[in-house]
């Protein structure tokens, strides 16, 4: 006698009945198949399912936790690098005796290394909490908008070394170089998380990359 092809629903009907009877029980043989293909498919959605979609795209969740945690180690070395740049040109000026002054509720005093290291240590926290913000509500225009609000707040910075009344030529230089310095690595800095982060991304859903 010719048996007849188990069909997925009659299959799935054993299987769940089997489960809830004799243990050890399975389904007739000629579902075995059905079963299986049906598990593969499962598993595979459950994998899927465990990454996170861009544009359309699935991505390895645990390879985007470990390019954020690596991207943050990164900013955050930014942020110390550039501060001790910030040191390393105060002591030099104070090595040389240059010993840069600037006035203070209207008197001309000595520029102290705590405050080249608190303002150093502000701004690239802002810095870097700015750039937070953008990749989480604009990723596609973080990069520029953040690189255009740099640039803007570097010549905004300028403006008080080379304007400010009773600093003298050499004081307003070595602010300038200041400025510069600290400008120039943290953005450099930045930058090449920046550049990680686009290479990161997926293309949009229908370009070619």
């Amino acid at each position: 006698m010719r048996r007849t092809a188990a069909s997925p629903a009659r299959c799935v009907e054993a299987v769940f009945a089997g489960a809830g009877s004799v243990p050890g029980s399975s389904p007739p043989r000629e579902c075995h198949g059905i079963v299986g293909e049906a598990s593969a498919i499962l598993v595979k959605r459950l994998t899927f399912s465990t990454g996170r979609t861009h544009g359309g795209q699935v991505l390895d969740e645990s390879k985007g936790v470990d390019m954020n945690r690596a991207r943050i180690t990164a900013r955050a070395l930014a942020v110390v690098i550039t501060t001790a740049v910030a040191a390393a040109i105060w002591g030099v000026q104070a090595l040389l005796g240059v010993g840069v002054r600037m006035p203070s509720y209207g008197v001309v005093a000595p520029l102290p290394l705590v405050a080249v290291v608190a303002t150093a240590l502000a701004g690239t926290l802002a810095g870097w909490g700015l750039l937070a913000l953008l990749e989480r509500f604009a990723p596609r225009r973080a990069s520029a908008v953040w690189l255009v609000a740099a640039a803007v707040v570097f010549v905004l910075s300028l403006a008080g070394p080379l304007i400010m009344p009773g600093v003298g030529l050499g004081d307003r230089l070595w602010l300038v170089l200041l400025h510069v310095a600290v400008a120039g690595t943290f953005v450099s800095l930045v930058w090449r998380t920046l550049a990680a982060g686009r290479e990161a991304l997926p293309a949009p859903h229908g370009t070619r990359a």
